[in-house]
């Protein structure tokens, strides 16, 4: 394997088609400013990490992941997006610092936050993301908003059935380098979770941050909580609606949207300049997750609902 990137948490290394990702015992916090060394952390963190990503297999969510050793796991390739996302359920840290308000009020709450260390990972705009770098299109950025929300609450389901609560999390997402699927991406460890116990206790990074624990005794504890767990009666289907938009593809003659188009500008629409015929369909379906309906639309679209050769489709996540 060949080592191609080293960052606070982990190495990553390229294997083939795959990239094989070491967990280190190495602990960062403040943008790095504070750091330290615990023997033991990387290994619970991988296992908590590859736990979390199996379970979450099970709700046919899109991840790099594909599976793990003691030390580390393989994952697909994927450009990853250069922004985090942040889900809080629970108003704590950062989160109360910056809006002035009491600590451990109920939300739901989602940011952004640009990935660059010497600028502080600051918060960004939806618009940012979306009009200024164009990172993902304005579509895509609500399938991922609804995806975080849905990963976020599978996991919090989770942890509820262990008797605790995941008050925040920070995500990371991109697109597969094999189909262009937006996945979720990096880790899912206790360094990048706050989860509390119903007494209030930490089991996660803010022990180091706040200097209120043993860092590996605390891991430790939270991976025996969580592969005693028996989940299989929170895994259920859940109902979508969904809209699916087709049009003509581009470049192609539209007969019927001309004919609309002359009829406004006889009428006195002066302004109109275009006029595309569509169809949109609404669906309501049973699956897993959003990436599943995704799936399922996917397939549906070309095989039945659309002329591949003329037509193209577009999910609309509403």
């Amino acid at each position: 394997m060949q080592k191609i990137y080293e960052g606070k948490a982990k190495v990553v290394y390229k294997d083939g088609e795959r990239y094989y990702i070491k967990f280190k015992d190495e602990v960062t916090a403040f943008d790095g400013k504070k750091r330290a060394s615990f023997e033991g952390k990387g290994y619970y963190a991988n296992k908590i990490s590859s736990f979390l990503f199996e379970y979450l297999r099970n709700f046919k969510i899109k991840t790099h992941y594909i599976k793990c050793d003691d030390k580390g796991c393989w994952v697909y390739p994927a450009k990853v997006f250069p922004f985090e996302v942040v889900v809080r359920s629970v108003s704590t840290g950062s989160f109360v610092r910056r809006y002035g308000i009491r600590e451990g009020e109920k939300i739901k709450i989602i940011e952004f936050f640009l990935k660059d260390d010497k600028l502080g990972d600051p918060q960004i705009s939806e618009s940012f993301i979306v009009d200024y770098k164009k990172w993902i299109s304005k579509n895509e950025l609500e399938f991922l908003k609804i995806l975080a929300f849905e990963i976020f609450e599978n996991l919090s389901n989770l942890f509820m059935k262990a008797g605790l609560k995941l008050v925040d999390a920070k995500f990371e997402f991109g697109k597969s380098e094999f189909n262009g699927d937006i996945m979720l991406v990096d880790e899912l460890s206790p360094d990048v979770m706050r989860i509390w116990t119903q007494k209030g206790e930490s089991l996660d990074k803010d022990v180091f941050r706040k200097g209120k624990g043993n860092l590996v005794e605390v891991y430790s504890r939270l991976w025996n909580i969580l592969k005693s767990i028996d989940y299989n009666d929170i895994i259920r289907k859940k109902r979508y609606e969904v809209k699916v938009l087709i049009e003509l593809k581009e470049g192609l003659l539209d007969p019927q949207g001309r004919a609309v188009k002359e009829a406004l500008l006889n009428l006195g629409f002066d302004d109109i300049k275009e006029v595309r015929i569509g169809k949109v369909s609404k669906i309501v379906l049973m699956a897993y997750s959003v990436s599943e309906v995704e799936d399922i639309l996917k397939n549906a679209s070309e095989k039945l609902l659309i002329n591949p050769l003329v037509e193209k489709f577009e999910i609309l996540w509403l």
